[in-house]
């Protein structure tokens, strides 16, 4: 699987007004947004993780962003986390040239 490596100029957008809305974005000293997650401040959640494709193609402002498989232990304000070693083991399963899908149930 390709992979980027989380640098100190790494952001998620998550302002609906923005352009980069619900994208990666490098070199943020530009950016046209007001809100997005800077993700080296996050270390131990995005050691390692991966996108859910969610609201990606088309990208419909206001739809929903950031939604990240991403390790941790506790709740999360819409992300799925799980341990280190869980997301490592799916991360070296998972096959892009399979299209994986993830299904997420409501238990309640």
């Amino acid at each position: 699987m390709t992979y980027r490596q989380v640098t100190e100029n790494s952001c998620w957008v998550d302002d609906p007004a923005s352009v980069s809305y619900n994208q990666w974005v490098e070199n943020t000293s530009n950016g046209d947004w007001d809100s997005a997650e800077h993700l080296i401040d996050y270390t131990e959640q995005y050691a390692y993780g991966f996108v859910i494709g969610y609201n990606q193609n088309p990208i419909i402002s206001g739809a929903g962003s950031a939604i990240f498989f991403h390790c941790g232990s506790c709740a999360t304000a819409g992300c799925i986390s799980a341990s280190e070693d869980t997301v490592v083991t799916l991360l070296r399963w998972l096959d892009p040239a399979m299209s994986p899908e993830i299904l997420i149930v409501n238990a309640s």
